[in-house]
């Protein structure tokens, strides 16, 4: 147990390594990371972040809708943060498969 969770660690550690370099990262068990830009449908003031922030001229990382909600990490931060996907428009940024560069920012 504690071997598998070690290979989770590195996994992590290497996906957050990859995308601090510009790269998308590998896929790790069906896990595929995607760098994406977030336009909010309405007022930005508005969306519920619960404590943290959207700029829509960041990229994010993202593995996707679950439960309603689309999971942003935000590698500025470290943090990861649910926003409803209904408030927002997520476009892809950047080709998206791994290795590929990752665009600096969005376009506003």
């Amino acid at each position: 147990m504690r071997a598998q969770l070690a290979r989770v660690d590195a996994a992590r550690d290497e996906a957050v390594r990859q995308w601090q370099s510009g790269r998308v990262p590998d896929h790790y068990y069906g896990a595929n990371p995607q760098p994406v830009c977030v336009i909010p449908i309405g007022s930005l003031a508005e969306l519920p972040l619960y404590g943290h922030r959207l700029d829509p001229k960041q990229v994010y990382g993202t593995f996707g809708v679950v439960g309603g909600d689309v999971t942003l990490w935000d590698p500025e931060s470290g943090d990861a943060f649910p926003v409803p996907s209904d408030a927002v428009q997520v476009l892809f940024a950047g080709e998206g498969a791994p290795g590929a560069a990752i665009p600096r920012s969005c376009r506003s």
